[in-house]
C-alpha cells in the first residue's frame, strides 16, 4: 500500500503514525509539505492540552477519547527524540469576569479533574498573578503544556524509522497523485486548493502570537495560564509566548506586530501586570482552518482521495483520535470509520 499525505502538521503526522501502526509497517508513506517539519501552522500552536476550552470551560467534543490518543502520541514523540516533550503540568484559567467565575465554578463542581481555586490560592500558586479578591480560577489538574516543535520532531523521527519520506514541496498535480493507492489531504485551509475540495466549508483564520522576554525579577509561573488569551513559558524560563489573535478579516498574510500587541497585551497584563514593559522578541502569524461547528472536517472526495482538515485551535487535542479513525478508513476503504458528526460528504 503506497500512501501520499499532503501536509506534515498535526493531522498528517498522526494519520501517518496510525497507518504504520495498523499495517505493522507494511505501508509506504510519502509526506509532502512546503515547510520543514514544525514549520507550518501546527508548529505555532501554544501546546496547551486540556479539555475545557472557551469562555465557559465546557468539556470538548469526544474529550476522553481524544485526550487518551494524544497522550499516546506524546509518548511516541518523547521516545522519538529521547526526551520528554512536556514543558509543564497543570493549567490555571484565571476568572476575569463574573460570567467566567460562574462557569468555572460550575465546571469544577461537575468534573473531578478540575478544581476551583479562590483568589488567595491562585496568587499563592502563581506569584505575580493579579485577580480581584472575590475572583479565582479554574485549575485543570491534567492539563499539559507541550513543546510543540519537539513533539512534531519526535513524531517525525518515529515515522522516519519506518521509512516514511518527507518531501519539502507541495504536490497537487493529478499526474503525481496517480502514483499512489491512497492520498490524504491534510493542508489546513489550503486543502481547498485541491480542485475536488474547493467547496469544503472552511474559513481561514489568522492567528498571531508574540514572544516576550521574561522580565528580570518576575517569578516565572510554574504552569500555563489561560483567560481569553494565554501565557506559556519557554523551557528555559527566559521567554514566554502570549496569544493569540483570532482574525477572520485580514488584509495581509504577514505578521503585524502592532495589531497583535494591541489585541493581546492588554488582556495578558490585566492578570499578569509584570509583562506590561516586557520586550517583544518576535511576532509570528499562521492560518488555521475554521469550521462552523468548530469541529474537524473529514471525508472522502474520490475512490482514493481523503481529507482531514478544520482542526482550528484544538489541533493538539483532536488530531490523534481523528487521525486514528482516518487511518482505519483509508486501510478499509470505508468512511464508516469516520465519526458521522464530523464527516462531510462529497459526491464522486
Amino acid at each position: 500500500m503506497r500512501v501520499a499525505i499532503l501536509g506534515a502538521g498535526f493531522a498528517g503526522l498522526s494519520v501517518a503514525y496510525f497507518l504504520i501502526h495498523y499495517k505493522k509497517g507494511a505501508v509506504s508513506i510519502d509526506l509532502y509539505d512546503p515547510e520543514p517539519i514544525g514549520g507550518g501552522v501546527s508548529g505555532l500552536s501554544s501546546g496547551l492540552l486540556h479539555t475545557y476550552p472557551g469562555r465557559e470551560a465546557r468539556s470538548s467534543w469526544r474529550a476522553e477519547y481524544c485526550l487518551k490518543d494524544t497522550h499516546r502520541l506524546i509518548t511516541v514523540a518523547s521516545q522519538g527524540v529521547d526526551q520528554s516533550v512536556i514543558i509543564s503540568k497543570g493549567i490555571l484559567r484565571p476568572a476575569l469576569t463574573e460570567l467566567q467565575q460562574t462557569a468555572f465554578k460550575a465546571c469544577s463542581e461537575k468534573h473531578s479533574d478540575t478544581e476551583w481555586w479562590d483568589q488567595k490560592r491562585c496568587v499563592d500558586e502563581v506569584p505575580g498573578l493579579y485577580l480581584p479578591e472575590q475572583s479565582g480560577g479554574l485549575y485543570i489538574k491534567d492539563g499539559l503544556t507541550i513543546d510543540v516543535q519537539t513533539y512534531l520532531q519526535g513524531l517525525w523521527q518515529s515515522l522516519a524509522k519506518f521509512g516514511v519520506q518527507h518531501h519539502q514541496s507541495a504536490m497537487i498535480k493529478k499526474s503525481d497523485l496517480e502514483r499512489y493507492d491512497q492520498v490524504l489531504v491534510a493542508m489546513g485551509p489550503t486543502s481547498k486548493n485541491i480542485p475536488s475540495l474547493e467547496n469544503l466549508p472552511l474559513t481561514p483564520i489568522k492567528g498571531q502570537i508574540l514572544e516576550l522576554e521574561w522580565p528580570e525579577g518576575a517569578v516565572p509561573p510554574k504552569m500555563s495560564l489561560i483567560s481569553n488569551k494565554h501565557l506559556v513559558m519557554s523551557r528555559d524560563q527566559k521567554r514566554c509566548i502570549v496569544g493569540a489573535t483570532f482574525e477572520r478579516d485580514f488584509d495581509s498574510t504577514q505578521a503585524d506586530q502592532e495589531k497583535a500587541a494591541s489585541e493581546i497585551l492588554p488582556n495578558i497584563t490585566s492578570f499578569f501586570p509584570a509583562l506590561e514593559k516586557a520586550k517583544i522578541l518576535d511576532c509570528r502569524a499562521g492560518f488555521r482552518a475554521g469550521t462552523q461547528s468548530h469541529l474537524p472536517l473529514v471525508g472522502q472526495a474520490s475512490e482514493k482521495l481523503y481529507f482531514f482538515t478544520g482542526l482550528g485551535s484544538k489541533g493538539l487535542l483532536y488530531h490523534a483520535w481523528v487521525g486514528k479513525r482516518m487511518a482505519r478508513a483509508m486501510i478499509s476503504k470505508s468512511i464508516a470509520h469516520l465519526p458521522s458528526d464530523i464527516r462531510y460528504t462529497l459526491s464522486f
